[in-house]
């Protein structure tokens, strides 16, 4: 049989042998060796891989170190392993028969670490500190050290962030920080660095203990806000936090409270420095004198060195000063009739105003709890009077406002015993149509404040208001007094301010 190849004028015979790179125009080669020791004696049992084209091939030397491999093509590298042993080259590269001489020395890699363990001492449960391993690949290693760190134990130490991992060439050293971050509870937290690692000089993996105690103060305030609500302008609130440090505290606290916002607020005690062993605190009292009306809002700031809250700790401090309010039915009403001079009327049902033949016979006198408490220098900012009208006879007619400065009693009150009393010049309500049956509020607020202004210069209290009638017809109106079973009885209204508030 005669197989034919065009481009080459050779016939096979079917029973021969030819080298098959003489039909593919392929160079296959063979590659032989020895690997050595120092003493120049052969090292059996060293694996020998080739890599090129056409994938990997290995083969393994004998006990002479010697070796050999056939039918290997292209460009070739060869390289020796074997564990525990570096070899001179690493390998080799060749394109050709060749002989090749590796040489090889035990591996050695020699780890040094510096502390051997690390005590952080004590620590704040607010701080964090960290200290440092060094691993050290020894400058007469004869190869790359490597490794990886692992911690167990306490769960308050960690590695830095990309420390826990090295790659050493002979020489160089791999810094890892350790970190503790102490918490509660408090004292001492134990833990453990497991170094793993390729050095020849140790057989096992290196364990660094790691401890530190937790200095861990308890700081508890109560409560978490200060809020003191609606408070009288010109009045004053007080309210207290409690500063304790906590009995499973290990150290003292130390610090100091001051109040930041507005002015009305103030520390009135406590303010500090201070220091509080465990199971001690301190009552510190802050106060509200709200100057104005409004919201008002402040932060009470504690700095401290306790462990388990940042300093300082900030409360929010808030209130609102309103307006006083006067709102009281009458403490004592009467009305005198000249008709009757020497008749008291201190207890009837009713108050009466009457006007005959243009003279008013019949005038009301009134007062109220809290008039006597409003100072010269305060501001009115609302006042009326609020009367039950039973009855009017006839309209329109007018009504005069006084104020009364001397005391008097309902049991006492005639035409003849009057208290001292004086009329605001053109000050009148003028009633249009009937009242009866209806609650009529009087309007007081810019007469209060002339009142105020001018008792203030003339200095005698203010004991209540008299009301007189003016008309030119003869008429009567009637008021459920204090004594009425049935009907309201008269009531004052008055939000004020102890200040003078520019208009």
């Amino acid at each position: 049989m005669l197989v034919l190849f065009f481009g080459f004028g050779i016939t096979f015979s079917g029973c021969g042998t030819t080298d098959i790179s003489d039909v593919v125009g392929t160079d296959y080669f063979n590659l032989s060796g020895v690997v050595l020791d120092n003493d120049d004696e052969g090292i059996e049992g060293v694996t020998i891989k080739f890599t090129g084209d056409f994938g990997s091939k290995e083969t393994e030397t004998d006990e002479d170190g010697a070796w050999e491999k056939e039918d290997l093509e292209g460009v070739v590298t060869v390289t020796p392993e074997k564990d525990g042993l570096i070899f001179d080259p690493e390998n080799k590269v060749v394109d050709e028969e060749s002989i090749l001489l590796f040489t090889a020395a035990e591996e050695e890699i020699k780890i040094e670490i510096n502390p051997s363990d690390i005590n952080f001492g004590d620590v704040d449960g607010n701080e964090e500190k960290t200290e440092e391993i060094t691993i050290l690949n020894s400058a007469d290693s004869n190869n790359n050290l490597t490794g990886s760190l692992a911690l167990s134990g306490s769960d308050n130490f960690s590695i830095a962030d990309g420390d826990e991992a090295f790659d050493l060439p002979p020489g160089e050293s791999h810094n890892a920080g350790i970190i503790f971050s102490p918490d509660a509870p408090k004292g001492l937290k134990v833990g453990i660095v497991e170094i793993s690692h390729n050095a020849t000089n140790v057989d096992s993996s290196i364990e660094v203990e790691v401890q530190g105690v937790s200095i861990y103060n308890f700081i508890q305030i109560t409560p978490s806000s200060v809020q003191f609500g609606k408070v009288d302008a010109g009045d004053t609130d007080n309210k207290n936090i409690i500063i304790e440090n906590l009995f499973t505290s290990s150290d003292d606290i130390s610090g100091n409270v001051n109040i930041e916002g507005s002015s009305d607020f103030s520390v009135t005690n406590n303010e500090g420095p201070f220091s509080l062993s465990p199971g001690q605190q301190i009552r510190v009292e802050i106060e509200f004198s709200p100057s104005e009306l409004g919201l008002k809002e402040a932060k009470l700031i504690i700095n401290h060195d306790a462990s388990n809250e940042k300093s300082p700790i900030v409360l929010p401090v808030g209130g609102e000063g309103v307006p006083i309010v006067i709102d009281e039915d009458a403490s004592k009403d009467a009305y005198v009739d000249l008709n009757k001079p020497d008749e008291e009327f201190g207890d009837s049902e009713f108050l009466l105003l009457e006007m005959i033949n243009h003279f008013p016979y019949k005038d009301i006198y009134m007062s109220f709890e809290g008039l006597e408490a409003i100072p010269e220098s305060a501001t009115i900012l609302e006042a009326y009077i609020q009367l039950d009208v039973i009855d009017t006879s006839y309209t329109p007619f007018d009504i005069k406002l006084g104020y009364i400065t001397s005391y008097w009693a309902e049991s006492t009150i005639t035409g003849k015993n009057k208290p001292s009393s004086t009329f605001l010049e053109g000050v009148g309500y003028t009633v249009e149509e009937s009242l009866e049956g209806s609650i009529w509020q009087i309007p007081i607020t810019n007469e209060l404040q002339d009142i105020v202004n001018i008792l203030s210069d003339i200095e005698p209290n203010l004991h209540g208001f008299l009301f007189q009638i003016v008309s030119s017809i003869n008429c009567q109106v009637y008021f459920a007094s204090r004594h009425h079973e049935t009907r309201a009885a008269p009531r004052l209204y008055v939000e004020y301010v102890p200040f003078k508030i520019d208009p």
